[in-house]
């Protein structure tokens, strides 16, 4: 199986929030894809599900500044054909929080996402930070055709529907 890699940007250091509020970008595809380029890290792009233990910290409330929880990955890997080669992989969620209030987080196991997957040594990580940037639920055809086109060489817009 051919798997492809990206580049994407290393998680930016977060500066302490405000005591009010985290502000945060709205999440677009392009712009994460643009980041994983840019990054000396590599990543794959995969459309699929995830599954893990929803019951785990900081899913269960318990927050520490960073959980890593074990979980699987299984869908499709982005390469020059778009989604067409299968992967079913154990991964680790890498989830991050500010202070004791603001944690990364992922949707339901189960459920359809796209996430952009960091390989760490001989494994590979999606880092949940308070500000989602790798992970991305239930994309739509026309986001899934975005990230494809940006990895072909097509318009590669943030802020362009998605």
């Amino acid at each position: 199986m051919t798997r492809v890699a990206v580049a994407i940007a290393a998680c930016a250091a977060l500066a302490a929030p405000p005591a009010s509020a985290l502000s945060c970008l709205k999440p677009d595809l392009a712009r994460s894809y643009l980041a994983a380029e840019q990054s000396e890290d590599v990543y794959s792009v995969i459309l699929g599900a995830l599954e893990f233990d929803a019951s785990a910290p900081p899913f269960n409330g318990t927050r520490a500044l960073e959980t890593s929880i074990p979980a699987r990955i299984n869908g499709r890997v982005l390469g020059q054909d778009g989604f067409a080669n299968y992967i079913s992989r154990n991964i680790v969620l890498q989830v991050s929080c500010v202070a004791d209030a603001w944690c990364g987080s992922a949707m339901a196991p189960g459920s359809r996402v796209m996430a952009f997957l960091r390989h760490a040594g001989d494994g590979l990580v999606l880092d949940l930070d308070p500000c989602p940037q790798w992970l991305f639920a239930d994309p739509s055809a026309e986001q899934v055709a975005r990230v494809a086109d940006c990895f072909t060489g097509g318009p590669c817009v943030p802020g362009d529907g998605g």
